[in-house]
C-alpha cells in the first residue's frame, strides 16, 4: 500500500519499527520500500536501504537494485546511480538490461550525455554483471540515444541509430 500511494515516509517508519523490534526483513519488505521511495522520487531513501543495515547481499535482487538506480532517475542524481551500479557489480547481484536502463537514464536526465555513452560502451559480460539480455541491446541503445538527444548531441545519436540498426 505504501509502494502504490508514494508514502515513501511511511515505508521507511515502518521498516525502522521493524527493524527496531528485532524482526527480520525480507525481499518482498525490502523490495516494497525500495518502491516507495523511488514512486515518491525519494532517492536518497531509496538508496539507504540497499545500504547497511537493512541489506544483506542475500536480500538483495535485481529488481531492488534497478528500482533504487531509477529512483535517482527523476532527479538527474546520475553519480548516485552509477554509484549504486558499481555497489551491486561488487556485490554480484545479478540483474539486467533494466539496471543498465535505469543507470542510462538518470544521466541522460542528470545532463551527462558522455557517461550514458560510457555506460553503453563498458557493459560487462557475465553473472551480477548488468550485462543485457540475448536481443536486449535495442533498448540500451535507446536510452542512450535519449540521453544524447538531451545533450544536443544529434549526430552522436544518428550514429548510435545506425548501429542499433545493424
Amino acid at each position: 500500500a505504501c509502494e502504490r500511494g508514494s508514502q515513501w515516509c511511511e515505508a521507511l517508519d515502518l521498516l525502522a519499527r521493524f527493524h527496531a523490534q528485532g524482526l527480520a526483513m525480507n525481499v518482498v519488505t525490502l523490495g516494497t520500500a525500495v518502491g516507495a521511495c523511488a514512486a515518491g522520487d525519494c532517492w536518497p531513501g531509496a538508496l539507504a536501504l540497499v545500504e547497511k543495515p537493512f541489506a544483506g547481499s542475500s536480500q538483495l535482487n535485481g529488481i531492488i537494485a534497478t528500482s533504487s538506480i531509477a529512483a535517482c532517475e527523476p532527479s538527474g542524481k546520475w553519480q548516485q546511480a552509477l554509484a549504486a551500479m558499481k555497489v551491486f557489480s561488487t556485490k554480484r547481484v545479478d540483474t539486467d538490461q533494466s539496471a543498465v536502463n535505469a543507470g542510462i537514464s538518470a544521466c541522460s536526465r542528470g545532463e551527462h550525455w558522455e557517461t550514458a555513452l560510457f555506460l553503453l560502451r563498458n557493459i560487462p559480460a557475465g553473472p551480477g554483471s548488468m550485462a543485457p539480455g540475448p536481443g536486449s541491446m535495442k533498448v540500451v541503445y535507446n536510452a542512450s540515444i535519449t540521453a544524447c538527444e538531451r545533450g544536443r548531441q544529434r549526430s552522436v545519436a544518428a550514429c548510435l541509430v545506425w548501429e542499433m540498426g545493424k
